[in-house]
């Protein structure tokens, strides 16, 4: 199936609201310009599917793939020729027993090979990564992946005792109820025995930060372990990196500083700064403290010790460390660096019991304790460090001033009613360089669907969980959202996550996870696909329309896109050969052709001005 049509769908970028009005009778015979609309450029297919594919385990053994797909690293196998083939590794975000592919989370590794026609292949089997030597893994998100290839898998949500790693968090893909524990939308049951089942103490082993020293099992989880993509095993744990509701980190262009992000509340952001270049079992661990004014900030030193790694946020939060909205993925960019921070709808209690402590709050959150949101109500109004961030935002933090600002805040585009693109609880980020431009790619993974966070936002709470995946143009000076591109959706009840491109720019691996039961097919799984023909993609989604003057009604075609522009605002109406009314658009200057078969069709204004267009 197409990936257009299949897995991740374009959307939809002209109004298409069908209504009662008179159009002028559709003519046939005249003497219209023809616009040729070839086929999109975008090729798609799976990869990997969860619960489908069989992966090896332990001593060769097979299993069914785990579900849950989140980071996607790439690994290059001749870092001379990184485009012709890598190791994939895939994260699981789960927290289940399983005795061939171990207990907890996990991640999956593959080869692909790039053929002729700049299609990738997967080349032999999939492996099952083997967390035994670090004492196995848990929930699985975020993850780094450098450009030399060397990968870290984030594990997420903290657990706090034995008990709580013992009870599995056993999924059921496809369903689509909501567990705000565990800010998720996939259906799972929470089974005492079903988790980590090895509860016994851990001993830190050599090679790793504090060797030797004993912890209680449920402590040995929530840190980056660092894995071998081309032997299929985890080489250690970063204990001297803190530990914390991981999301994701970057390491700069120094290969010695790595910035990491936090998806709680209150988060903290935090840097890790190593001795030597490459060598980051030796270092000095930071958190971000903003100033007031928020033009400025400084690096904390944070103790490094066992005990205040293990309650590295508390500490952090004692010594004045600024407190954030749920910090998610995190990219770097022409020396500076881009987090997406996810909002949530209240705060409650957390950033007053941060403060409680000595924390301090972000200036962008401080200055909208007040929330005046198109839904907002009188009990929002009051401030009271009960933050309402329903959208969220991408921030951007420059390490040349530590300056920390909102460079693209959530909600609608100004122009909604013509550009339906709103961004709402951005999750994944990466940086994507093609053909000599840079652009972010930002993913979505729904915190609520009320309050305009569904794929209709006219709609409060319409029980749609639809995610999106925008692309940014980065040359573009201070960008908002109506400069978003959208360039996919996924499944519906999924989130889109761990998209990466690979070095060349002209292919991008991408995952849905956790997907509503009435998905068919494959698409009741989580997958990993692949999406190749974007070179050709990019180059037209931000050409601009051109037009000739005083020429009349005028349509410039973006065939990639599949999307029609007009000279001018206007009613349109597209009709086949035939005279049926295939699609109507109000009020618009462009209208998507997307889901329209190939033929030949007339595109009419309200004055009955028409164009003709030959779909292939």
């Amino acid at each position: 199936m197409n990936f257009v049509y299949g897995f991740l769908l374009l959307m939809l970028t002209g109004g298409t609201v069908m209504a009662q009005q008179i159009f002028p009778a559709l003519d046939t015979n005249f003497n219209a310009k023809t616009i040729i609309v070839p086929p999109s450029p975008l090729q798609s297919k799976l990869v990997f599917v969860g619960g489908k594919d069989t992966v090896i385990g332990i001593n060769g053994q097979k299993q069914l793939a785990k579900q849950w797909h989140d980071f996607i690293g790439y690994t290059p196998i001749n870092l001379q020729a990184p485009n012709d083939s890598a190791y994939i590794t895939i994260n699981h975000e789960m927290r289940v027993k399983d005795d061939i592919l171990g207990d907890g989370g996990g991640m999956t590794v593959f080869k692909v090979k790039k053929t002729p026609t700049g299609d990738y292949i997967v080349d032999g089997s999939y492996r099952n990564v083997d967390f035994s030597a670090v004492g196995n893994t848990l929930a699985n998100c975020g993850g780094i992946s450098t450009r030399n290839g060397r990968i870290w898998t984030a594990e997420e949500w903290v657990q706090t005792s034995n008990k709580d790693i013992n009870i599995g968090l056993v999924p059921f893909e496809g369903k689509d109820t909501t567990l705000g524990a565990y800010g998720k939308g996939a259906g799972f049951a929470t089974i005492p025995g079903m988790g980590i089942t090895d509860t016994n103490d851990w001993t830190i082993p050599a090679g790793a930060n504090y060797a030797g020293r004993s912890i209680k099992k449920f402590q040995n989880f929530n840190w980056l372990v660092e894995i071998d993509p081309a032997q299929a095993k985890a080489t250690r744990k970063m204990y001297n990196w803190g530990r914390f509701e991981h999301e994701g980190g970057v390491i700069m262009s120094d290969d010695k500083t790595v910035y990491l992000t936090d998806d709680t509340q209150p988060a903290v952001f935090f840097k890790f700064v190593a001795n030597q270049p490459g060598n980051f079992n030796e270092g000095q661990l930071f958190a971000y403290k903003q100033s007031v004014d928020g033009n400025n900030g400084t690096w904390l030193p944070l103790e490094n010790s066992l005990d205040s790694m293990l309650s590295i946020r508390a500490v952090a939060l004692r010594k004045g460390a600024t407190m954030f909205t749920r910090h998610e993925w995190i990219t770097a960019l022409n020396g500076k660096v881009y987090i997406t921070e996810t909002g949530r709808d209240n705060s409650g209690t957390s950033f007053k019991d941060g403060l409680k402590i000595g924390g301090t709050l972000a200036k962008h959150l401080w200055d909208r304790d007040v929330y005046t949101g198109p839904f907002s109500d009188s009990t929002m109004k009051t401030k009271d460090t009960v933050i309402i961030d329903y959208y969220g935002r991408v921030l951007e933090f420059d390490p040349a001033t530590n300056k920390m600002s909102v460079f693209l805040e959530g909600g609608k585009a100004a122009n909604y009613t013509t550009n339906k693109v709103h961004l709402s609880n951005p999750d994944g980020i990466v940086s994507w360089n093609l053909n000599g431009k840079n652009y972010l790619v930002i993913q979505e993974d729904l915190n609520g669907r009320s309050k305009g966070r569904v794929g209709n936002p006219d709609i409060d709470g319409s029980g749609n969980n639809i995610c999106e995946m925008y692309v940014l143009d980065m040359s573009k000076p201070n960008p908002t959202l109506d400069d978003l591109r959208r360039l996919l959706i996924t499944p519906s009840g999924a989130e889109v996550t761990g998209a990466i491109p690979t070095p060349d720019g002209k292919a991008m691996f991408i995952n849905s996870q956790h997907p509503s039961s009435g998905n068919t097919g494959n698409f009741g799984n989580s997958c990993t696909m692949l999406l190749t023909g974007l070179d050709k993609y990019v180059t037209s989604v931000f050409e601009d329309p051109s037009f000739e003057q005083n020429q009349g009604f005028q349509v410039f075609p973006n065939p990639a896109t599949r999307t029609l522009y007009f000279n001018e605002q206007s009613d349109v109406s597209i009709y086949t050969i035939g005279g049926q009314r295939v699609k109507v658009a109000w009020n618009t200057d462009k209208v998507d052709i997307s889901e329209l078969l190939p033929g030949t069709y007339f595109v009419q204004n309200i004055r009955g001005d028409v164009q003709k267009i030959i779909i292939q």
